[in-house]
């Protein structure tokens, strides 16, 4: 009798134990899953154009990087 209770204890165990370390899922807002697109490069551009297209580059980089640093935060929390 008692060797089929220390399995079943052994066991019961685990699972609680296992379960005590799990990590709650955090919500993350669909707003910060997305990412400005890079902006489109047109076959002709003058100098304007594609000073602005770099602008908007950066831009749409920076707005990755400052979600990423809002995710990692509510994440790591």
């Amino acid at each position: 009798m008692h060797q089929l209770r220390i399995p079943a204890l052994i066991a019961l165990l685990s699972v609680l134990l296992l379960t005590g370390c799990a990590q709650p899922k955090v919500a993350v807002p669909a707003s910060l899953l997305q990412c400005q697109p890079q902006p489109a490069l047109d076959d002709v551009m003058d100098d304007h154009a594609v000073a602005r297209w770099m602008l908007d580059t950066v831009d749409a980089g920076e707005d990755c990087r400052a979600k990423l640093r809002l995710v990692r935060g509510l994440v790591q929390s």
